[in-house]
């Protein structure tokens, strides 16, 4: 078996937290967001609003792997501490497709970087 690659960690009130957005995580977005995942790609557009609702779905999927216990409340404390934490889920559920051989999303894949919205940097939404 393959080791799991993509864990992304958070921390919130002094535990530490597994995130990771797998192949269910991935399949229920496309589910609830279209086959392209549309409203999760604009985000990353140049001068596009991170759409709030889609980073609290994508942290609320990341953390049921490891932590199936875990409520909306928790996905959303994780991420009002560290709003870059779904970001960094994200780019790493496709950095895996990449490196398994699939297309991982548009192009090249779907690193955040266009709104300021990248993996271990702040994310910082642009005014029109």
């Amino acid at each position: 078996m393959a080791q799991i690659t993509g864990v992304v960690t958070a921390s919130h009130g002094g535990t530490e937290y597994s995130l990771i957005l797998g192949m269910a995580g991935l399949a229920r977005l496309q589910q609830e967001y279209g086959k392209d995942l549309a409203p999760l790609m604009a985000m990353f557009e140049e001068g596009q609003m991170p759409d709030f609702a889609v980073l609290l779905r994508v942290t609320e999927l990341a953390l049921q792997r490891h932590h199936p216990d875990a409520d909306r409340h928790l996905a959303d404390d994780l991420l009002a501490a560290d709003i870059t934490v779904a970001v960094r889920v994200i780019n790493a559920a496709f950095e895996g497709l990449q490196a398994q051989g699939g297309q991982g999303g548009k192009g090249n894949g779907a690193k955040a970087g266009g709104n300021g919205a990248r993996a271990g940097g702040k994310t910082k939404a642009r005014k029109g």
